[in-house]
């Protein structure tokens, strides 16, 4: 296979120790030399903040308490809760980081709230968690997926504890067990003679296209040497003056990676919102000169369109970071017009900020330590500049694989290289563009299969295609589908019809989780399209070919 296309960073070569674990990293390097007593944390929840140096010594206590629990190096606690500071600040810090607390190894693994009790219990059978560390408002879905899964010597029972507020007859974190004495702490943990490249730290769970969750499984290497790509490829972004609001759940990728690592090694300021409102956000980003802000695509687009934002004084923004979805360029440029001094990018894991503001839309170039290649799927031959090509990648942050599917790593990865599934070009200065997905998912994580599954158990469906498209009101990708019905109810009048595909929507949207939703609606299409091997075509379903009309106009 030719590799001569292969983009390498124009940034300083890329070099980390291979043996430091997290813990040891965080309490080793203070790259700003930022002082202990400095307030990086302030949960909007509890009023309750905390310093560099008091995230540090409390997480070490709570390496100390969780030791007490009789967890040991290589156990697992799985995370269902929203976020406080005592939890997203030194908890988080150590638990969804491997639960190191300083001086314990575990792994973490942090799951999506809205995961229904049936994904709870794959998960549960994925990584066999020793403890559940949740809070009141999941408890009923934690035990009902604890009762969905087969226990014996493979998988024990597990045990539940509480964070933020006391569940009856469990233990809450970290009050009931934290250390309270100066000698009830640990030292950050060492990996010893273990390689840092193959020790897992956390797994965050997303959806595969068959529906089900996976674990993608994050090494002490990957993580680390991600935090220092964001610093060595842009230091003039990435230091200890930057400011922030951050509402995106701590759960995901998006701001594990943002605040708990990156933001908590540096040093920046975070104030967390445990939701999103617009005018609380604006007011927090006035109150505390943000520099940052963190969003997603309907955020985004409330920033942009809103009058809201123009009764505050956010002039000390500097940098808008749009991801978990893809960002229209009409968008950015809608953004770039409300905030002229600020960068406004779309953000990517292999991409840093030091992009072209000449040319919005692109998503950057790469990290140091990264290298790329844009692959013709159907040959597996690398594409000229300027074409199309699925976005091939290999560096230092690159997952482990796959928690537990053997087959779905294989597949997702070619040698060394991670085959990301999306879409680009790449221009004349290196600048990434995303242009569309391989892979048939929709954003956040849903599974067209999965959701196409569940319409044919409805009586009246008998064949289903779910797609994506993109809703301007809701900036993002939503998820619709198309149903072929029972002869019964194939040719009903139009009124009819609208009951029966309401119905049918209904139904669906009360059987999953909020985000997989058919927000856009289902349509009826008898004869769906499809090859004559019996493939879905779902590129020729009537929406998607709307997309495509529209975006040669």
């Amino acid at each position: 296979m030719s590799q001569s296309n292969v983009i390498v960073s124009a940034f300083s070569p890329y070099a980390f120790d291979e043996q430091i674990s997290i813990p040891e990293f965080m309490t080793k390097y203070n790259p700003d030399d930022v002082s202990y007593d400095k307030v990086v944390h302030v949960d909007t929840i509890t009023g309750k903040s905390i310093t560099y140096g008091g995230l540090r010594q409390e997480a070490a206590k709570c390496a100390w308490g969780l030791r007490k629990l009789s967890l040991r190096v290589g156990d697992t606690v799985l995370i269902l809760s929203s976020f406080a500071i005592r939890y997203g600040g030194p908890v988080q810090w150590s638990r969804r980081q491997a639960l190191i607390v300083c001086g314990l190894q575990l792994m973490s693994r942090p799951v999506n709230t809205a995961s229904t009790a049936k994904d709870l219990a794959h998960a549960f059978g994925l990584v066999k968690p020793k403890y559940i560390a949740t809070s009141a408002a999941f408890i009923a879905k934690v035990r009902e997926a604890i009762e969905l899964v087969e226990y014996g010597e493979a998988c024990m029972r597990p045990n539940i504890i509480s964070v933020l507020d006391r569940i009856e007859s469990t233990l809450k974190f970290p009050e009931d067990v934290v250390g309270k004495r100066p000698d009830e702490a640990l030292a950050p943990y060492s990996l010893g003679n273990n390689s840092a490249k193959e020790t897992v730290a956390l797994i965050c769970f997303s959806s595969g296209t068959t529906g089900k969750m996976k674990g993608v499984q994050l090494t002490h290497y990957s993580l680390n040497a991600n935090v220092h790509q964001y610093r060595t490829s842009f230091p003039s972004q990435y230091n200890c003056h930057q400011s922030e609001v951050f509402f995106p759940p701590y759960c995901h990728i998006y701001g594990l990676s943002t605040v708990i690592l990156l933001g908590m090694w540096l040093g920046t300021f975070t104030c967390a919102l445990p939701a999103f409102e617009l005018g609380v956000f604006c007011q927090k980003m006035e109150q505390y000169k943000a520099t940052w802000a963190h969003v997603v695509p309907p955020v985004a687009l409330s920033l942009a369109s809103s009058d809201v934002p123009l009764k505050y004084n956010l002039s000390t923004l500097e940098c808008v970071v749009v991801a978990a979805a893809p960002l229209k360029k009409a968008l950015q440029t809608m953004l770039k017009t409300r905030f002229p001094s600020a960068v406004v990018v779309q953000g990517k894991s292999i991409a840093t900020l030091k992009h072209d503001e000449d040319n919005l839309g692109t998503c950057g170039r790469l990290f140091a330590g990264t290298e790329a290649r844009l692959v013709n799927p159907e040959t597996g031959k690398d594409v000229a500049r300027g074409e199309e090509g699925e976005l091939w990648v290999r560096g230092p942050q690159v997952m482990l694989g796959y928690v537990g599917d053997e087959s779905a790593t294989r597949n997702t990865f070619s040698g060394d290289w991670l085959k990301t599934g999306d879409i680009m070009t790449m221009d004349e200065k290196n600048n990434f563009y995303v242009t569309d997905r391989l892979k048939e998912m929709i954003k956040f994580q849903i599974a067209p299969s999965e959701l196409e599954d569940l319409l044919l158990r409805h009586p009246h469906v008998i064949d289903a295609a779910v797609c994506a498209i993109y809703d301007d009101d809701q900036a993002s990708e939503v998820p619709l589908a198309y149903v072929s019905l029972i002869q019964e109810y194939a040719m009903s009048p139009h009124a009819k019809m609208r009951d029966i595909l309401d119905g049918i929507r209904n139904w669906l949207n009360s059987r999953v989780a909020g985000y997989k939703k058919l927000r856009g609606g289902v349509f009826h299409l008898q004869e769906l399209p499809k090859t004559n091997s019996g493939k879905l075509l779902r590129k020729n379903l009537p929406a998607k070919l709307k997309e495509i009309r529209e975006s040669r106009m």
